[in-house]
């Protein structure tokens, strides 16, 4: 098996995803036992602590068992009839028409997740069209007939979801907004960057925000005022559109590059790609002048000169993780978390690493 350092993140995963295979192939069968975690590990040219995430993962889906003092073994259910899941979206959900870029990116990269989660959970996904809050009649009934569970992302069918549910159909949204099960903890990673910023020396900063009355960005103020002052004056609120985000900057940001702070949190990534234009056009030196941190997914980034300190915002295990909880919930009958919180990373870019001098 070739493990790609490159992704270290997944690494598990593809640990997890290649024992699949070789149940697929037929060389691992029901009831065999499987290397230790340490065998595994020097197999693979992995971490013991990686191989027991990936068997961890597998025996919370039910693909292997462990019996105490014995090791690891296939289970014998393990090829149990697969899932069927209907993914349903409406073309609100999909079209750059309708969507802002990251809204789009960040509901492709769920997908992906949640692909993902089926392919190593013994089920399948089918994505399925629907008009937005307008259906035929047999909908319903192919739906409850043909699938075992359906999968949403957002609330533009917000209706044909509570007429499956009050049919008693299994249904799951998926999309990290707060008010989901699956969510990523927005408090810890925005705690993580007001104190980067503040150990790297910065003492003044601002905030470019989205909507400023919305919870996430309340989140993201509450988190920076721990450390620094942040008067409202600092704070300054820009679009999804990151045309009229530059705009907006142009005229709220002074030309002196003395008057700027240490460093701006950018709660939107077109907010982070604006400044970035702003920043050239004026001659300001970034991170020298001040520093950037970012916040985006793994699709909306893009490459930035200089490279931009970001938050990665983990839809794409959102995804995994929310088709997981899903497929075990309708296996074993039981019910979904009220909550599951993913961690995000900080990815350091150069737009907040100085060559040299202080904040």
């Amino acid at each position: 098996m070739a493990v790609s350092v490159e992704n270290r993140d997944f690494l598990y995963l593809q640990v997890q995803d290649w024992l699949l295979g070789q149940i697929r192939l037929g060389k691992l069968k029901p009831g065999s036992r499987l290397p230790g975690e340490r065998s595994l590990a020097e197999m693979l040219k992995i971490s013991r602590s990686t191989a027991r995430l990936a068997l961890q993962k597998l025996e919370k889906s039910g693909t292997i068992e462990r019996i105490p003092s014995k090791g690891a073994f296939i289970s014998t259910k393990s090829q149990q009839r697969k899932l069927r899941l209907a993914f349903l979206f409406s073309e609100a959900e999909i079209s750059l028409k309708e969507l802002a870029y990251s809204n789009w990116a960040s509901s492709s990269e769920i997908q992906r997740g949640a692909l993902s989660g089926c392919g190593t959970n013994n089920a399948t996904l089918t994505f399925q069209y629907v008009a937005d809050d307008v259906w035929a009649g047999d909908i319903l009934q192919n739906l409850t007939k043909e699938y075992d569970g359906a999968l949403f992302i957002g609330e533009p069918l917000r209706k044909l979801r509570q007429e499956l549910l009050n049919l008693q159909f299994p249904c799951f949204t998926l999309s990290g907004e707060e008010h989901c099960t699956i969510n990523y903890d927005r408090n810890a990673i925005c705690y993580e960057v007001a104190e980067y910023l503040y150990n790297r020396g910065c003492r003044q900063v601002y905030m470019i925000a989205g909507d400023i009355g919305s919870s996430t960005s309340t989140t993201k103020i509450n988190a920076l005022r721990r450390l620094f002052e942040l008067p409202d004056d600092n704070i300054i609120e820009v679009s999804l559109d990151e045309e009229n985000s530059y705009n907006i900057l142009k005229k709220a940001l002074p030309a002196d590059v003395n008057l700027l702070p240490d460093a701006f949190f950018c709660g939107t990534q077109v907010g982070s790609f604006a400044l970035l234009r702003l920043a050239q056009e004026r001659g300001w030196r970034v991170p020298e002048d001040f520093m950037i941190m970012g916040y985006a997914n793994n699709m909306a980034i893009r490459p930035t000169t200089p490279t931009l300190t970001h938050v990665k915002i983990p839809y794409f295990e959102i995804g995994r993780a929310g088709a997981e909880l899903f497929i075990q919930s309708i296996i074993k009958g039981t019910p979904l978390p009220d909550k599951e919180l993913i961690s995000a990373e900080l990815i350091i870019g150069k737009t907040t690493q100085r060559t040299y001098g202080e904040c």
